[in-house]
């Protein structure tokens, strides 16, 4: 078998390490979950708890608002095409960031059909999810409703280099996003998410499914099914 290799905090510039090397902390979500991590669905814990390369492959229907502002804006910010049965891909990567607020960081590459989505996310305070697009910082608290995991938006900021300008919330986009198991094969995870901005109403909406190649029925945590609070 090929070792899977991460640049990370431990390894010197330029030089990949194998996860045994690498330091023993929490991965990215359950830092942020804490205590009430235990509170998701078993097959999202152990999905977000892998710290190497993660893939997942889905279809997902891709709507955009019916206001004809928004439409123009989906399609100036080059988001995903409107349509139905969207072949979509998922790779999520852990990264290190030379820098301090930052450090560790997850790499998310989203393809939906031939439009590519990517973005870096990582913890702040050890309290929010933070989220950027280019120069568009968005903040989420997450939280579990019904052993969902749910992404609640409470800021947006511009960071260019060493500068954030914070927008106050009534010109801040508001994206909400839904994770959950769902019934059939026991890697197949469902995923909702909302973008609107104010004045402008609905941007665009996604939902679909995604199946992790992480998610392998012949687990120990799959066996115990997912109402398991291990």
């Amino acid at each position: 078998m090929q070792q899977q290799t991460i640049t990370g905090p431990g390894a010197t510039q330029g030089q990949d390490v194998s996860p045994s090397q690498l330091p023993l902390e929490k991965p990215l979500y359950p830092r942020l979950r804490g205590a009430n991590w235990d509170a998701l669905d078993a097959r999202l814990k152990h999905f977000h708890w892998i710290t190497g390369t993660r893939h997942g492959s889905g279809r997902f229907e891709i709507r955009y608002g019916q206001a004809r502002l928004a439409r123009s804006l989906a399609r100036l910010l080059r988001l995903p095409q409107e349509g139905r049965d969207v072949p979509t891909t998922l790779a999520i990567r852990r990264e290190h960031i030379p820098n301090r607020e930052i450090g560790d960081a997850e790499k998310w590459e989203r393809t939906f059909g031939s439009r590519k989505l990517c973005s870096l996310q990582y913890a702040c305070r050890q309290k929010f999810l933070v989220e950027c697009f280019g120069i568009l910082e968005m903040r989420f608290l997450l939280d579990a409703c019904d052993r969902a995991l749910l992404f609640h938006p409470v800021g947006t900021a511009l960071a260019i280099g060493p500068l954030r300008l914070r927008l106050p919330l009534r010109l801040s986009l508001q994206v909400h996003a839904r994770v959950a198991g769902l019934e059939g094969p026991p890697n197949r995870l469902g995923v909702t998410v909302s973008v609107a901005a104010p004045w402008v109403g609905l941007i665009l909406s996604y939902e679909g499914y995604l199946e992790s190649q992480y998610l392998n029925p012949d687990d120990e945590i799959m066996k115990r099914g997912p109402d398991t609070n291990s």
